[in-house]
């Protein structure tokens, strides 16, 4: 825009600057030379021998400019009057900071790794940024608080009282180490890699149990009862059991099928996952859920009685068809070669629909079915009250 007002202000001084005579009027508001062209003192001003706007101020390569609203710099004009030059781009000092010749948002930005940050967001500690004002870094990682954490053996711990076991943080006053593993507790032991409690708990064979329970099943402590049995190596609960894939199921209320447990009488297995079969359909290990479901490209459908499925494409409705690859409903619309057309039409004419009972085509054009109804440059017009002169229509008498 101020472009556009520069180049009117110069074409406006250009018509009024000359006077017939070629002269500037001293006794007229044209009394002023600038750059040899006379000027109005009240609408114009000379700096450094260009002519400028009364409220121009400077001179910015040759061009004048407000110092209100721009700064030179060099030879760059910059819009705003806090603007500074980075890396060869103009930018706002109170929104933005130059450091190392990269361009920063905010007043208090700084670099780290070529990175601009906030200074009051983190710290940068040898070209890695850490986020927090109480940041700071521990074997090449940031600690987000120093107050409330430690750099252990390069581990970062959170929080008191911290020792470091196998590269983890652990409270030596309340959890103990052993063969590098960190246990709750100060009576406790370890046991095939796990922790137990040494008051509580018994290690056999590398399984820990509780002390009431002295006799494994399948590599699991168990204590046997009338309705608690060890079946296949493994531990069941109830009566009338039995086990699949190493799993217990009750015989009276589920089935094993293909080593899945499934609930229900009438259960089925589709792509591994039990279905009720009086709800449910696979079709190629794709499960629907339905009794009336079906399946379309792959993909489930509610109802095949309102549903119906053409080449991969799912339509809706009770007597659906395609056309050209859209659905349409066969009560309302009707496919002509391949164009989906309204019931009530019957042919179709250069890709349009339309009634052989009250239309024609001529030309590739769709037009009322008149005798005297011709087709002028793909417009229809009566040949009994019009012409077709040159591609256009006109009357016919003039």
């Amino acid at each position: 825009m101020s472009i556009v007002i520069l180049i009117f202000t110069a074409i406006t001084f250009f018509l009024q600057s000359y006077p017939a005579n070629g002269n500037c009027i001293s006794s007229s508001t044209y009394s002023l030379e600038c750059g040899g062209k006379c000027y109005d003192q009240f609408q114009y001003r000379c700096i450094s021998g260009i002519l400028c706007n009364r409220m121009d101020t400077g001179i910015c390569q040759g061009k004048c400019y407000d110092r209100r609203f721009y700064t030179c710099i060099g030879d760059q004009l910059c819009n705003g009057s806090n603007a500074d030059i980075c890396a060869g781009e103009c930018y706002n000092r109170s929104t933005h900071s130059c450091m190392h010749g990269i361009l920063c948002n905010g007043s208090n930005a700084d670099i780290c790794a070529g990175k601009c940050y906030n200074r009051d967001s983190g710290k940068c500690f040898s070209d890695i940024f850490c986020i927090g004002q109480y940041a700071g870094i521990c074997a090449g990682k940031c600690m987000t608080n120093t107050s409330s954490q430690t750099c252990i053996n390069g581990t970062i711990c959170d929080g008191y009282n911290n020792a470091v076991c196998a590269g983890k943080c652990y409270d030596y006053y309340i959890q103990t180490c052993i063969e590098d593993h960190i246990c709750n507790g100060t009576n406790v032991g370890t046991c095939g890699g796990e922790c137990y409690n040494k008051l509580y708990q018994t290690c056999i064979d590398g399984i820990i149990c509780s002390n009431m329970n002295a006799a494994l099943c399948g590599g699991k402590c168990f204590s046997k009862t009338p309705v608690r049995m060890c079946i296949n190596g493994t531990v069941c609960n109830g009566f009338n059991m039995d086990t699949c894939a190493g799993n217990c199921y009750s015989k009276l209320f589920q089935q094993c099928l293909n080593g899945t447990i499934c609930n229900g009488t009438n259960s089925g297995i589709c792509a591994g996952t039990c279905y009720d079969r009086n709800s449910q359909k696979c079709f190629n290990e794709i499960l629907c859920n339905g009794s009336n479901a079906g399946i379309c490209a792959g993909k489930c459908f509610n109802n095949v009685y309102s549903q119906r499925c053409f080449d991969g494409v799912l339509c809706n409705g009770f007597n659906p068809g395609m056309c050209n690859g859209k659905c349409y409903d066969r009560l309302y619309q009707t496919c002509i070669d391949g164009v989906l057309c309204n019931s009530t039409d019957n042919a179709v004419c250069n890709g349009k629909c339309y009634n052989l009972i009250f239309q024609k085509c001529l030309q590739g054009v769709v037009c009322t079915l008149w005798a005297s109804i011709l087709v002028c440059a793909d417009k229809c017009y009566n040949s009994d009250y019009e012409k077709c002169v040159g591609g256009i229509v006109t009357p016919l008498y003039t």
